[in-house]
């Protein structure tokens, strides 16, 4: 299993009986989970399993050349149970090469934070290089993100799916590498949400409205994990821009489930940390250039220590100095960080000392 990728699920909770087709969407998430598990507790298996989930989709579930996560690898009972020898001499199960748009956004961030974490920056520039990929392939202004890529050729537009894991990797790509591109076009999906899926009364519908949809297509449906994962972005976007109606868009949709979360019970853990993001945000700008060796490193000490609830910003001197006015910095002669919570600031001028104030 560790160095295999996961497969879907089991029918037992020893694993005896898997399901044996691996998807992206599960490695994904775990990669994150041991991720953030090393990041808590320093415990090598942490680390190592996630280093071998990343040594599975690499050759496996990816294409290295032009980026790109692959959907799936089918079930294949009987090649899992042959031994490595064996198994050589056996066609592996089939990879299913769509790469779908919310997966891949979910494999993006995995990777970004496995940069951080593992201190590998291959992982960061096939993140970004996939980041780029979906955003020239998939993305219009008008239509949002497509929901997946054949032989480079997207379909099917404005899934909510897509928009929020697309929004939450952007930002990823932004804290990790502060090219305000990449802030930009999460805005502009933010957008795209607020004109084409977003209730007055509360939370975003699953797509769009469709004039000429038949039957059960026309039906809506907010559904609470979507939703929540827009709430957090919403809410990390009003962090990073200081805009009122990314704050006022994340508490209405938390709002509106908040009467309802508790009969979802663990699967609405992603609700619950929406809503702790929403009340005891902590935000960490670091004001220096990213040329300077010292702003890289705060940088990455700040993404390194594990907090939930940290939005990491990287803010030029000079290029972004109209945004280090309002926030009220002042420019420092050596990069320094401000972390604020609670309603009180601390400036931190060394690196080594940044994740003591983070945790």
């Amino acid at each position: 299993m560790f160095c295999k990728g996961f497969f879907r699920y089991s029918t037992t909770r020893d694993w005896s009986i898997p399901h044996y087709e691996k998807m992206c969407e599960d490695n994904a998430k775990l990669i994150i989970n041991y991720l953030e598990a090393y990041q808590v507790t320093g415990k090598e298996v942490f680390r190592d399993t996630a280093k071998g989930i990343l040594s599975y989709v690499s050759p496996k579930l990816s294409d290295q050349k032009i980026g790109g996560f692959y959907g799936s690898q089918d079930a294949d009972e009987v090649y899992y149970k042959l031994g490595l020898t064996e198994r050589q001499n056996r066609t592996p199960p089939r990879i299913d090469g769509t790469l779908f748009t919310n997966w891949n956004a979910m494999m993006i961030s995995a990777y970004l934070l496995a940069s951080v974490v593992l201190e590998e920056q291959s992982y960061q520039k096939f993140a970004l290089r996939t980041t780029n990929l979906l955003l020239e392939k998939a993305f219009s202004p008008n239509k949002g993100m497509d929901h997946y890529l054949i032989e480079g050729k997207s379909h099917l537009s404005g899934l909510l799916a897509d928009q929020v894991h697309m929004t939450q990797c952007l930002i990823d790509s932004y804290q990790v590498t502060a090219d305000r591109k990449f802030l930009d076009h999460a805005e502009s999906l933010a957008e795209f949400m607020l004109n084409n899926l977003w209730d007055t009364t509360g939370g975003f519908y699953d797509k769009p409205k469709e004039t000429r949809a038949f039957g059960a297509l026309k039906l809506l449906d907010k559904p609470l994990d979507e939703n929540s994962v827009a709430a957090e972005a919403f809410l990390r976007l009003h962090h990073l821009t200081g805009k009122q109606k990314y704050l006022e868009t994340a508490k209405k949709t938390l709002e509106y489930f908040a009467s309802d979360y508790q009969r979802y019970g663990i699967m609405a853990a992603v609700y619950g940390l929406a809503v702790e993001l929403y009340l005891h945000p902590m935000q960490i700008h670091i004001v220096g250039s990213m040329k300077d060796a010292v702003t890289r490193r705060f940088l990455s000490e700040s993404l390194r220590v594990y907090n939930p609830l940290k939005v990491v910003e990287t803010l030029d001197p000079v290029l972004d100095r109209g945004r280090l006015e309002n926030l009220g910095y002042p420019v420092a002669d050596v990069p320094t960080a401000y972390v604020c919570f609670e309603g009180k600031c601390n400036s931190v001028e060394d690196p080594e000392e940044i994740a003591k104030t983070i945790r």
